[in-house]
């Protein structure tokens, strides 16, 4: 799975909007992807920005992020 594909996923399981903090803490703990030598949060905060452009997810309250209703 890809880290974007993993983001997604795990917006979709929760529900819920997350901080990219989080969503990038459990892509780790569930295994769903590797980051390779990659900072976890820098990775993750940087496709979450792709994803948003691509329309995939969207900014929610507080600097959480979610996937468009």
């Amino acid at each position: 799975m890809t880290w974007e594909e993993a983001i997604l996923h795990v917006l979709r399981e929760a529900g819920e909007p997350m901080a990219y903090k989080d969503v990038g803490a459990r892509i780790v703990a569930e295994g769903l992807a590797d980051p390779g030598v990659a900072n976890v949060d820098v990775l993750t905060h940087a496709a979450i920005t792709g994803l948003k452009v691509d329309g995939l997810v969207e900014s929610a309250p507080r600097g959480m992020y979610a996937l468009p209703e």
